[in-house]
């Protein structure tokens, strides 16, 4: 990688929470810039035995290398993969609390393999998933600027699905968009 010209991008493995740093990564690759993307690892045994979203979490990896940016697995606690499986079946308060209980999940290792990555790239700056408290952190860690990325993380309407983290009545959730 170039550098003073590398940019470490970091988000969690979700194609709506990668899909505009992924963007960014490529148009800056036109423009000679190295990249690098860290993502907690969701590599899970039998990918194909798993829900859509698992598996494609579990491909993004490969997609990015493909792409053209080094890729970092960050180390995913136990407490967060835990939160990850339940939260597709968890609604109003509790989706909310475990979403952020997720996005903090091993922060503190994260961060300090993203500072570590982040030096080894010799990167400039981090651009980072707003929801990914370990790639603020991590820049910090290494002394760079942070830019986070704000993002739809789930850019498209999800019939019969409530709104995220909301507290409204059983009934009135009906097919509200997501």
């Amino acid at each position: 990688m170039a550098a003073r010209r590398s940019i470490l991008f970091a988000a969690h493995p979700a194609v709506g929470h990668t899909g505009a740093l992924r963007a960014i990564a490529a148009e800056r690759r036109t423009r000679g810039h190295g990249t690098g993307f860290a993502l907690v690892n969701a590599c899970v045994p039998f990918a194909s035995a798993w829900p859509e979203p698992v598996q494609a979490a579990a491909r993004l990896p490969a997609l990015i290398a493909k792409e053209g940016a080094e890729f970092l697995g960050l180390q995913p606690s136990l407490a967060a993969l835990r939160r990850a499986v339940r939260l597709p079946r968890a609604t109003g308060q509790a989706e909310l609390e475990t979403a952020l209980a997720l996005f903090t999940g091993g922060l503190e290792a994260q961060a300090r393999q993203l500072a570590a990555h982040a030096q080894r790239i010799r990167a400039a700056v981090v651009a980072g998933d707003y929801l990914m408290p370990a790639a603020l952190l991590g820049a910090r860690l290494s002394r760079l600027p942070f830019v986070a990325v704000y993002h739809s993380a789930l850019p498209f309407p999800a019939a019969g699905a409530p709104p995220f983290g909301t507290v409204l009545p059983e009934p009135a959730r009906g097919s509200a968009a997501r």
